[in-house]
C-alpha cells in the first residue's frame, strides 16, 4: 500500500470526525436554546423571592398572631397548581391572598374563602401569607415552616415545590422561677406554709405582665397529696425568694413582668410513702371570656417531684419490667418475675404486711420471712406479669399496707408489652 494512499485515508477519517463533532455541538446548542425557551434551565420551575421571613419580638398580649407575605413565582412555561399549604405545627397556617400577573403589575385579590387549588400560569406569582398563632407556641425564638404542595412541569403528582419559614421571638407574658420543683426526701407534713429555712425549696414564684389581670386564678395540683397555698400578693421580688433553679431573678426578668405571686407547696399528712409527683397548673375555666389570657395562663406548668420517707421503704422505689413480648406475656407461665425488697426502721412496721395492685395483669406476693431473719426488719415482694396482658404500655402501682397504724407505701410499676421480639435485656 502506498504512503500517499494512507495519508488520503487519514484525511477522510479526520474530516468525518470533525463533521460529526460539529453536528453534535450544533444539535446540543439547538437543544439548549429550546430548553431555555421552554423554561427547562437549571433554575427551578417555581421560586420564592425570599424563603425565610421574620417578625418583630411580640407577646400574645400584644398581638394574637404574626404574619408575613411571601412571593411565589411560576418560572416554567406551563401551569403550576398549588393544591395544599401544610404548616409544621397546628399554630402555623397559610393562605393565598393575591395573584400577580406575568407582567409584574397586574394584581388580583384572591379571597381566602376561595381556598385551594390555585393554578398559576407561566410567569404568574402568588402572594402566600404565613401566620403563626402566638397563643400556642411557648415563649422563645421560634421558626415555623409552611410547605407548598403542588403539581408542576417536574411531576404530575402533588409534591413539595417550595418551603417557607417564618421566625422571630415570642416574648413571655408569664414565667415561673423553675419548671421543676424537686422536694427531695421529705417527711409527710400538713403545714400550709413552709418554714423559713425551706422557703426556696417549697415555694413557686410566678412573674407576669400586668395585662394578664389584677389577680391570678388558683394554682392547682394534679396530685391530691400535693397541696398549694397562695401567699400574700406582692409586687416586690428579692433574689432570695426565687426558686431553686434560679432561672428567673429580678435581674433577668423582662421589664414587662412586673407583677409577682408566690405559692407555697406542702405534702398532705396522709400522703402514702414512696415516690410522689404532680403537675401544678392554673385552674382556668373551660369556657373563658378572654381566650388570649386563658392561653397565657395555661402555658404555666410546674412539675413537682420528691420522695416521702417513713418507717418503710422499697428498693427499687419504682419497678420497671422493661419490654415484654406479647408471646411471652401470653404464655401459660407468668412473665417478667421481679422482686422488691422492703426495709423497715423497726420490726413493728412489718406487722400485718399486705400488698395489692389495681391491675388485673400483675400479681404481687409477699414472700414468707424465715424465722432466722425475724430480727432483721426486711421483707420481699415477688411481682410477675400475668398471661394475657394486651400489647401496649402498662402503668400501675403496688400498694403496701403496713404497721399498726396501717400506713401505705406506693410503688409505681411500668411495663411495655410489645407485639413480638425478644425481651429487653435492660428490663428489671
Amino acid at each position: 500500500m502506498s504512503r500517499s494512499f494512507v495519508r488520503g485515508r487519514q484525511r477522510i477519517v479526520t474530516g468525518a470526525s470533525l463533521l460529526a463533532f460539529l453536528a453534535t455541538v450544533g444539535w446540543d446548542s439547538c437543544r439548549s436554546r429550546k430548553a431555555l425557551a421552554q423554561g427547562e434551565a437549571d433554575t427551578p420551575a417555581a421560586a420564592v423571592e425570599a424563603s425565610v421571613g421574620t417578625f418583630q419580638p411580640a407577646s400574645p398580649l400584644d398581638v394574637p398572631a404574626v404574619s408575613h407575605v411571601f412571593l411565589f413565582r411560576n418560572r416554567s412555561s406551563g401551569p403550576t397548581t398549588i393544591v395544599r399549604l401544610v404548616g409544621s405545627c397546628p399554630c402555623t397556617s397559610g393562605a393565598i391572598v393575591g395573584i400577580i400577573g406575568a407582567n409584574g403589575k397586574e394584581r388580583r385579590i384572591h379571597p381566602e374563602s376561595a381556598g385551594l387549588p390555585v393554578t398559576l400560569g407561566a410567569g404568574e406569582a402568588a402572594q402566600i401569607r404565613v401566620t403563626i398563632d402566638l397563643k400556642e407556641p411557648a415563649p422563645a425564638l421560634v421558626r415555623k415552616a409552611l410547605s407548598v404542595i403542588g403539581i408542576d412541569v417536574a411531576a404530575a403528582t402533588p409534591h413539595t415545590i417550595a418551603s417557607l419559614a417564618l421566625q422571630g421571638t415570642i416574648l413571655p407574658a408569664i414565667e415561673v422561677d423553675s419548671p421543676v420543683l424537686d422536694l427531695g426526701s421529705v417527711m409527710p407534713s400538713g403545714r400550709p406554709v413552709p418554714s423559713p429555712e425551706d422557703e426556696r425549696r417549697w415555694t413557686v414564684t410566678v412573674s407576669y405582665d400586668p395585662r394578664v389581670g389584677d389577680s391570678l386564678p388558683p394554682l392547682a395540683s394534679s396530685n391530691l397529696y400535693i397541696r398549694v397555698t397562695a401567699l400574700p400578693e406582692t409586687n416586690e421580688l428579692s433574689a432570695a425568694q426565687t426558686g431553686p433553679a434560679m432561672q428567673t431573678t429580678p435581674a433577668n426578668l423582662p421589664d414587662r413582668l412586673t407583677c409577682h405571686r408566690r405559692f407555697a407547696v406542702s405534702i398532705a399528712p396522709d400522703a402514702p410513702l414512696g415516690l410522689i409527683d404532680g403537675m401544678l397548673t392554673f385552674a382556668v375555666p373551660g369556657k373563658a371570656t378572654d381566650p388570649t389570657r386563658s392561653a397565657v395562663l395555661r402555658s404555666v406548668s410546674v412539675l413537682v417531684t420528691g420522695r416521702i420517707v417513713g418507717d418503710l421503704s422499697a428498693q427499687p422505689p419504682l419497678l420497671a419490667l422493661g419490654t415484654v413480648p406479647a408471646s411471652v406475656a401470653g404464655a401459660s407461665a407468668p412473665a417478667a418475675v421481679r422482686q422488691i425488697s422492703l426495709r423497715a426502721t423497726n420490726s413493728a412496721a412489718l406487722s400485718g404486711l399486705a400488698a395489692t395492685t389495681p391491675s388485673r395483669w400483675l400479681r404481687v406476693v409477699v414472700l414468707p420471712t424465715s424465722a432466722s431473719s425475724l430480727s432483721s426488719p426486711l421483707a420481699t415482694l415477688a411481682v410477675s406479669l400475668l398471661p394475657g396482658a394486651p400489647p401496649g404500655l402498662l402503668q400501675t402501682n403496688i400498694e403496701v399496707i403496713f404497721g399498726p397504724n396501717r400506713r401505705r407505701l406506693l410503688i409505681p410499676v411500668t411495663a411495655y408489652v410489645s407485639a413480638g421480639g425478644a425481651p429487653s435485656s435492660a428490663a428489671g
